[in-house]
């Protein structure tokens, strides 16, 4: 697959692999809360080819900033991304699979736009402190009278 204009941007302490056949930019770790989202949400699609992994904060940062995802149906980030709502999911170690689906997002911007839409809004809606701290105190409620 080829997309005109394509480029990987790599953040972190890794490099991309070798012998990758597209441009890529490493810009190391970020330490930086605002630069960190101003380069999620430059981004087109986040791609996450993470084979094990429980609930990934880097889908969640992306999601809350307008970004649809891209990776395996594997560990917590199914929980997160929902398969062509918030982005697209594919079978684990299927790198083809995974391959696609990012093709079908960079060339395809309305689902891109939509995805990326209904991606602020889960991370805003099910996945904010306050509804989460709700939910803790519902559990420990829960667990308490169970003790009890």
């Amino acid at each position: 697959h080829r997309i005109p204009n394509a480029t990987v941007i790599c953040v972190g302490h890794n490099d991309p692999p070798p012998g990758l056949r597209i441009p890529w930019i490493h810009l190391g770790y970020i330490q930086n809360d605002r630069l960190l989202s101003n380069i999620y949400s430059a981004a087109d699609v986040f791609v996450i080819p993470s084979l094990q992994d429980n609930l990934p904060n880097t889908v969640l940062e992306a999601m809350a900033c307008g970004t649809p995802v891209v990776g395996f149906d594997v560990g917590g980030i199914p929980e997160m991304v929902q398969h062509g709502r918030t982005g697209l999911l594919v079978q684990p170690n299927d790198a083809a699979q995974l391959g696609d689906a990012i093709v079908q997002l960079l060339t395809d911007a309305d689902q891109r736009d939509r995805l990326g839409r209904n991606s602020r809004r889960a991370a805003v809606h099910r996945f904010s402190p306050a509804r989460q701290a709700a939910q803790y105190y519902d559990l420990y409620r829960t667990l308490l009278r169970r003790a009890t």
